[in-house]
């Protein structure tokens, strides 16, 4: 990964996803620390691997990401399986705790059709999808 990084940066990217999680559902911090390490001068957004961080220590890793100059949290808000919209009352939680120092960005599910009402519901501006194909009005 430190690799692609490398060559991300050579093509001039401006910036990189990855995450790291431990098999006790934390974040590996000595890998984390590694790579963003490598990501010096790139923005880097933490995957969907948030989803798998123990519930009761997400916000903890809101902290330590922000902390370590992350500038984004893709998330689910919850399992995979479950519908976006069923999780946007935990997204909101994340994204007022979170504040100004990094930013809850959904993904997973999000359609031109749905999208609306999850930009409205959570008062957000960035959002991730690949089937978003309309126009906001």
């Amino acid at each position: 990964m430190q690799e692609d990084i490398a060559h991300f940066k050579e093509l001039g990217a401006d910036g990189v996803v990855f995450g790291c999680l431990t098999d006790s559902g934390w974040i590996d911090e000595v890998a984390m620390l590694t790579l963003l390490q490598s990501a010096k001068g790139l923005e880097v957004v933490f995957h969907m691997a948030f989803d798998q961080i123990r519930p009761e220590a997400q916000l903890d890793a809101i902290t330590w990401l922000a902390e370590q100059g992350v500038t984004r949290i893709l998330t689910h808000g919850g399992s995979s399986n479950s519908k976006l919209e069923d999780n946007l009352d935990l997204l909101k939680e994340w994204i007022q705790f979170a504040g100004d120092r990094i930013t809850i960005m959904p993904g997973g599910g999000i359609t031109d059709r749905n999208l609306p009402h999850i930009v409205r519901e959570l008062g957000i501006t960035e959002v991730h999808g690949t089937k978003i194909v309309g126009e906001l009005e």
